[in-house]
């Protein structure tokens, strides 16, 4: 295709070269293609597991404005309405969870399985070719490596956020915590972990909360002899008992599986229909892109 130094090829001038180029898109993808299927056949499928969960119904009576500010005047916290089910949520990615996760072996050995010796029966730092390369790169640009240290707490809590999904329906109240993970029984066992520890780390505090709450106000009837200051406490009072109450009983205080934990049949990943377009997108990428700088140079050399 004849054109001077300076002039700029058009979209149509582009879209003939790039056609032009098709037996060389059709190399890169008879070269990619068997790294592809090696790639599908050599990777670790993995499955997703998720646990519908919704809130526990409030039983508790509204607390009315004035008694709510003299508790506030008292120091008596009687907490929010409703509220118990997004701490429950933002449970799911605490640090205090992930604290109480590290402490099952089972599951942080098949989490971080990679770091565990089986034969010494301790944590290892893993020594590869990839991370030995990483850490050759970070040394030449000047980046400081992270220093090694045993799966923890630390670690975990890095682990829920980065694999525990939280979707939450427009619709209605109910909300899916997902994984995708190799060992889908363990995966189950993992979300099921976690809402049994967000939920029970709720209740915990509701208890601890109430029973000071109660043990406050009843040193504070000892000493109070005005008849409204003393029936405001006792209403306080009997709201704080049926608060604790509420913790105390139940299985769940709030929230609770909607059904049970499920995994997909088949694998989620990899993906065999994902995978080989995204093969042909590459081959088509840089076959054009060699095509359009041969083109370029050819047009100069001739120039």
């Amino acid at each position: 295709m004849d054109r001077n130094n300076n002039h700029e090829p058009s979209l149509w001038e582009l879209s003939m070269i790039i056609w032009n180029q098709r037996k060389l898109m059709l190399i890169f993808l008879l070269v990619l293609l068997p790294i592809s299927l090696l790639y599908l056949h050599t990777a670790t499928p993995l499955y997703s597991v998720s646990l519908k969960v919704y809130p526990v119904e409030e039983k508790n009576d509204a607390v009315s404005s004035g008694l709510n500010n003299l508790s506030m005047l008292t120091g008596v916290t009687l907490g929010a309405e409703g509220n118990n089910f997004s701490l429950y949520l933002a449970g799911v990615h605490n640090f205090e969870t992930a604290q109480t996760l590290s402490e099952d072996e089972d599951i942080m050995k098949y989490i971080f399985e990679n770091e565990w010796d089986k034969k010494r029966n301790q944590w290892v730092e893993p020594d590869n070719f990839i991370k030995k390369v990483k850490d050759l790169l970070k040394k030449i640009i000047g980046i400081q490596s992270i220093t090694w240290e045993k799966p923890g707490s630390l670690r975990m809590h890095e682990f829920l956020e980065n694999n525990i999904v939280i979707n939450k329906n427009a619709d209605n109240s109910i909300e899916t915590l997902s994984l995708q993970t190799k060992n889908p029984e363990l995966g189950i066992k993992i979300l099921q972990s976690i809402h049994s520890i967000s939920d029970s780390t709720l209740r915990q505090r509701a208890l601890i909360n109430t029973n000071d709450n109660i043990e406050y106000i009843e040193n504070k009837l000892k000493d109070v002899k005005i008849i409204e200051y003393r029936q405001a406490l006792i209403d306080i009072l009997s709201s704080q008992e049926k608060q604790r109450m509420m913790a105390m009983s139940g299985k769940h205080y709030s929230g609770q599986p909607f059904d049970l934990p499920i995994r997909s049949i088949n694998p989620v990943s990899p993906s065999p229909v994902l995978v080989l377009i995204m093969t042909t997108i590459i081959a088509v990428f840089f076959g054009a892109l060699l095509g359009i700088i041969t083109d370029h140079l050819q047009t100069r050399t001739q120039t």
